[in-house]
């Protein structure tokens, strides 16, 4: 009895070249995730070994993670983690585990060449780009980039989750690497925004807090760029941004069909918003966006109020939140 651990045999290097030097396969596990990996492996087994069962009684273990070493004891990276005992949830990690992938097993096919139309393994892989980290005033905490990528280590164009996907950032561990332990009263009391790049600019998803385990996290089908920004926690309601930036092109081919009113709303009091021309005459009420990663925002399409496309030009949002009216401009282009 105990979790059974099953993996495909590693292959190829980081290089793309074909592994002619694996000598073992070191297994870590972990209650907790930043601690994965850090202590000693709990078991060493053969390079013609790909499945390991942990017949371990009365520990908690909940993710496993193995690295493939060669002949001269180099160990590699993390593989992805996977957590037996929930479900067999799928996780990939960033190398100092302060930001996770969560995926569910039943949709990590796309990592398997035996159910990927790419004819190979695939790899889920977190870059963390630091060159950002500090900007804003020491307020940007994390940045890094999610990639598919091959054995080569060459990026998937294109690629999206079919499933959403979680994506975690552990701010206790985050802030503790920079200035020391977060407390809880701090934790609370600041402001925390994951941001994705559309292409163009950054756009603020919908986050939530997990004041236990100090964490951040939103449910996104993107790879691609993210960010982790301390700002000021919202006290009121107010509008933080419009994407695409005041210029769109609703014409159904996928491409800016739709603008955003991305809104902090702390007191979850009701927000409307609505669409007149330059002559003050309604054309449309604004929508709340029903997509997952960007919940607190108010969108159009483009069309009037008979489900027609509007005509190219300006027009006017009015949005109102908490007795206040915010007013001002979009264009729709053609």
């Amino acid at each position: 009895l105990g979790d059974v651990y099953k993996r495909q045999a590693v292959t190829t290097n980081t290089n793309g070249t074909v592994i002619d030097d694996l000598a073992w396969y070191r297994i870590y596990s972990s209650s907790e995730i930043p601690s994965l990996g850090t202590g000693a492996p709990i078991a060493q087994v053969g390079s013609s070994i790909t499945e390991w069962t942990d017949t371990s009684v009365g520990r908690q273990i909940v993710y496993y993670t193995v690295r493939a070493v060669d002949t001269s004891g180099i160990e590699s990276r993390n593989s992805l983690a996977v957590v037996l005992s929930e479900g067999e949830e799928v996780v990939a990690l960033s190398d100092d585990n302060t930001v996770m992938v969560k995926i569910p097993a039943s949709a990590s096919k796309f990592l398997y060449k035996e159910s990927n139309p790419y004819q190979e393994d695939m790899k889920l892989d977190i870059a963390r780009d630091s060159s950002e980290e500090g900007l804003y005033n020491g307020r940007l905490l994390r940045s890094f980039e999610l990639k598919l990528v091959n054995s080569g280590g060459g990026a998937v164009p294109g690629f999206k989750f079919d499933t959403p996907v979680e994506v975690v950032f552990d701010c206790g561990a985050i802030i503790m690497q920079s200035v020391g332990a977060l407390s809880a009263q701090s934790f609370e009391a600041d402001g925390y925004d994951i941001q994705w790049h559309n292409g163009v600019e950054f756009v603020k998803m919908a986050a939530r807090r997990d004041a236990v385990n100090q964490t951040v996290s939103i449910t996104s089908r993107q790879v691609g760029r993210y960010r982790l920004v301390n700002v000021p926690r919202a006290t009121s309601f107010r509008l933080v941004q419009i994407w695409p930036r005041k210029i769109f092109t609703p014409n159904g081919d996928g491409i800016n069909d739709v603008v955003y009113f991305v809104y902090d709303n702390p007191s979850l009091e009701a927000v409307t918003g609505k669409i007149y021309d330059v002559h003050g005459a309604f054309v449309a009420d604004m929508m709340q966006s029903e997509g997952y990663e960007f919940s607190s925002a108010l969108c159009w399409d483009g069309r009037d109020k008979n489900g027609r496309y509007a005509r190219k030009g300006i027009y006017i949002y009015q949005i109102k939140a908490e007795g206040k009216i915010i007013n001002g401009t979009i264009v729709v282009a053609r």
